[in-house]
């Protein structure tokens, strides 16, 4: 008979404890999981993009015949010595007497949408 309480007593003090760790327990407080999207390659252009825009500045330089417009201090300077950006749009005939016209340009097409449209408006192009 005594084996049959000590027997009884442990497998009560076994299911208590277990019982302490089950996922029942209120008293611990909830995890929260928390899901944070990488940023997608598209909308880490579009941005870059945007930013060249909104950074851009029109520039205008005249060297050997040809104008240059160009969206920066840097750049205008190169184009001075007749040097292209690294990527641009060249008009030939385009200037207001014949001349072609080489427009610095972005990946994403707004920096010379944004210098030919001002190079229009100086010219009163349409």
């Amino acid at each position: 008979m005594r084996f049959k309480s000590l027997m009884a007593g442990s497998v009560v003090a076994v299911l208590s404890v277990a019982g302490c760790n089950s996922s029942n327990d209120k008293t611990t407080a909830p995890e929260i999981e928390k899901k944070v999207e990488a940023p997608k390659p598209a909308d880490d252009k579009k941005a870059k993009e945007a930013a060249a825009v909104a950074k851009a500045t029109y520039h205008e330089v005249t060297h050997d015949g040809r104008i240059y417009v160009m969206a920066s201090d840097e750049t205008a300077a190169g184009g001075a010595k007749g040097k292209h950006p690294a990527m641009s749009v060249t008009k030939i005939g385009y200037g207001p007497k014949g001349e072609t016209v080489v427009f610095e340009a972005s990946e994403g097409g707004g920096v010379e949408k944004k210098l030919i449209e001002a190079f229009k408006a100086k010219y009163k192009m349409n």
